[in-house]
This record gives structure tokens, sequence and C-alpha cells, in this order.
């Protein structure tokens, strides 16, 4: 990093840019959601009392049925964001590699798969999405805890954390490996 800076802060560019370039589609698409709801009159009307019960019952009314827009529409953007990762993540790795053994001029430079490095941002995508279907499983551990009649608050979140924390245990240790 000293003797070669620009080597350090293009690898920070790369990554900095394509996450900008994330927020950007995610934001974007969050926005084209809650441009699809529609607010009737009368949920307005609910929405301008500033009572706290009224306000929960037009915003529940605003945001019935949506919810299978809002899952299409995310597992599209994570499908698309992870294609763009693999990709760019496996370039931007190549390149950085690259320079790192021109620099140490160590012999003959290795060649640089970058189907190998695909590869393994692949997995890194494919773990990624592990990792968020085990916190919906944590979400469904905690809910088979307690129940309306018999509620355990207190029984459901030591469930959700203790999901929580294996899976989260189990992704920094397999995304650090790769």
């Amino acid at each position: 990093m000293w003797s070669r800076p620009s080597l350090g802060l293009a690898e920070i560019a790369w990554r900095w840019s394509f996450w900008a370039a994330a927020w950007f589609l995610v934001l974007f698409a969050a926005r084209e959601y809650f441009d699809s709801l529609r607010v009737g009159s009368a949920d307005m009307a609910l929405l301008q009392t500033r009572q706290p019960m009224l306000v929960s019952k037009a915003i529940s009314h605003i945001f019935r049925g949506s919810s299978m827009r809002v899952a299409v529409s995310a597992c599209l953007v994570f499908l698309a964001l992870s294609a763009a990762w693999v990709i760019v993540a496996a370039l931007g790795r190549a390149v950085s590699l690259r320079e790192i053994f021109g620099h140490f001029r160590v012999g003959e430079a290795p060649a640089i798969s970058l189907r190998s490095l695909m590869g393994i941002h692949f997995l890194r995508a494919t773990l990624l999405l592990a990792a968020l279907v085990g916190f919906g499983t944590a979400m469904l551990a905690a809910g088979a805890v307690t129940s309306p009649s018999q509620p355990r608050p207190a029984s459901a979140m030591i469930a959700f954390l203790a999901v929580t924390f294996i899976v989260v245990a189990t992704w920094t240790v397999l995304n650090w490996i790769l």
C-alpha cells in the first residue's frame, strides 16, 4: 500500500462504485413500489386525523395486497445485483491480482483464471442467499415458539437471536474463507 497507493485506491473505488450503483437500484425499486401504492380519499382522511389507531388502519389498508410485488421486486433486484457482483468482483479481483503479482515480480506470474474467480464470487452470492433464507428461518422459529393464545415474547426473542447468531456466525466464517 505504501509503495503503490493507487492499487488500494483502485480496489476501494471499484467496490464503492458497485455498491453506490446497487443502492441506487434498490432505492429506485423502492420508489417505484411506493409509487404503485394507491391512497384513496378515505385513507387520506384517516391519515390526516393523526390518531395512531386510525393512521395504522389507513397504512394497513394502503399496503394490503402488495406483498407479492415486494417479494418479486426483491428477488429480481437480488438476482440482478448478484449477477453484476459476480462479474464485477471477478474482474476487479483479476486486475488487482495481476497488479500485485507484477509489483512483487514473483518469477513467472501465475495465470489468473477469471472463471475460477467468478465461481468463488458465485459461491459467495449463493452463501448470502442462504443466509437470507436463514434469517427467514429465524423468524419462523420465533413464531413457532409463541402463539396468540399464549404469547411468550421472551422465548420468541431468544429463539430468533439464537438462530440468527448461528446464521451470522456461519455466514461470516464461510464468507471469510471464500
